[in-house]
This record gives structure tokens, sequence and C-alpha cells, in this order.
């Protein structure tokens, strides 16, 4: 008898091979399939039912998630943070881009520069137009200052400073100096002419 059962499986190994390759690969394609579905949908909703290997690889992609969350959270805090200390300062501040597109501006912005919300995306260049400025963005030697008119009030006189950070970011501060007769408090930049666009007129 014992030898009756091992001729029949002797004689369909290659078949049984065959099934188990197969049941294989069907349950690899549904766990994929379960896997892919579950990270399509965030990470949200019930924990797909994954077993042997698939659960370890399912605990390595929840643990990501999870890192990724606090991360954005942490994030989310420090611009929540960042937005009402810049909010609350006298000064324009904008972030720049790495092309000059406008990422972010404060109140104060919209009242020095004229920047609204709705500019966010938009080229700074292509609404703060004084040729100082323009030329300022070009060169990008930010280790000075440069002083120009308001674009919203001609009797409002603005020290501007650029400041790099992050990856490719910049931060853009407008200061009003109005009070001041001279543009002493601006060094001198880019051209010899540059000095006498800083005078008040």
């Amino acid at each position: 008898m014992p030898a009756l059962i091992a001729s029949i499986f002797v004689g369909h190994v290659s078949e049984m091979l065959l099934l188990a390759v197969t049941y294989l690969h069907i349950s690899q394609t549904l766990n994929i399939n379960k896997l892919e579905r579950w990270l399509s949908q965030g990470g949200q909703g019930e924990k797909p039912d994954f077993k042997g290997i698939w659960s370890d690889i399912y605990y390595h992609f929840y643990k990501i998630r999870k890192s990724q969350k606090r991360r954005k959270k942490k994030l989310g805090k420090m611009l929540d943070s960042f937005r009402k200390s810049t909010g609350a300062l006298p000064d324009a501040v904008v972030v720049l881009g790495s092309y000059g597109e406008i990422e972010w501006s404060n109140k104060v912005a919209h009242d020095f520069l004229g920047l609204k919300k709705s500019d966010n995306g938009q080229r700074i260049p292509n609404l703060v137009r004084h040729p100082l400025f323009i030329q300022y963005l070009k060169e990008q030697d930010y280790r000075h200052k440069i002083c120009i008119p308001s674009p919203v009030n001609e009797n409002m006189f603005l020290q501007i400073g650029i400041v790099p950070y992050g990856s490719g970011l910049r931060l853009l501060m407008a200061q009003d100096i109005t009070h001041q007769k001279t543009s002493n408090a601006c060094a001198p930049i880019l051209s010899p002419t540059s000095r006498t666009n800083c005078v008040r007129r």
C-alpha cells in the first residue's frame, strides 16, 4: 500500500510542482493587490490581512508612514509658528521659491509691496518691477540690501534684503525706512548708480 501511494506521487511530481507554483503565484499577486490598494488609500482604513513575510512588509510600510505622519505634523506646527511670528513683525516677509515664485507672504507684504494671497505661485519680478529690484534678484548677491520706493506708495521707501535658506528657498524682508532722509542704511550694491537709486526723492 505505501508503495502504491509513493508511486502515485512520483508519477505526478511535475503536476504537483506546477500546482504549488501556481498557488504561490496567485497568493503573491493577491497580497500585492492588497498592499497596493491599502497604499493607494493613503494607508488608511482596515489593516490588510497579511500572513508570513507579507506581514513584515506591511509592518515596515506602517512604520515609515507613521514616521512621515509625525514629521508632517511637526513641520505643520513649525510652519504655523513661523506664520504667527512673521505675522506679528512690522516688516514685510515673503518666502520665494527657486524661480522667484511667491510661496507665502504676510499681511504687511500687502501694505508694502501690494502682494495678495492670490499672488502665490506668481514670480515676484512680475509684480515688483523696479529695475533695481529685478537686478538684485538676477545677480543673487544678497550680502547687501537695496532700497526702492514702495510699488503701492511712492512716498514710502523700503529697504529690502534676501536670505537664502532650505532647498532653493529665499526669505525676502522689506522694512519701511521712510523716516530716513538718505540711504546710509543701504550698503553700496550692484553698480555705481545703485546708491543714487537708493536716495529718496
